[in-house]
């Protein structure tokens, strides 16, 4: 994955992620999502408060024991601009 840029969620207390929540995903289409991850991504319960205020149990996928992070915010404008001039 040496010179991608994709987004991962480092555990790390207080942090923010914007996302969405998705419910009622079956064990088959969570088979499918860990597939598709692969093994740079690990997926963990956590803790999420909506924008509501509520706080709810999740799942989201968190940077593995293989994966590398960069240490840099990662900006979806930057990103998209990078894959259309490498695409």
């Amino acid at each position: 994955m040496l010179g991608r840029s994709y987004p991962v969620i480092v555990p790390a207390g207080g942090g923010i992620v914007a996302g969405c929540v998705t419910q009622a995903i079956d064990r088959h289409a969570a088979k499918r999502l860990d597939l598709y991850e692969g093994s740079e991504y690990r997926s963990r319960a956590i803790s999420v408060t909506c924008a509501g205020g509520a706080v709810v149990g999740a799942h989201a996928y968190t940077l593995g024991p293989t994966g590398r992070a960069s240490g840099r915010q990662w900006d979806f404008e930057d990103w998209l601009v990078g894959s259309r001039r490498d695409g």
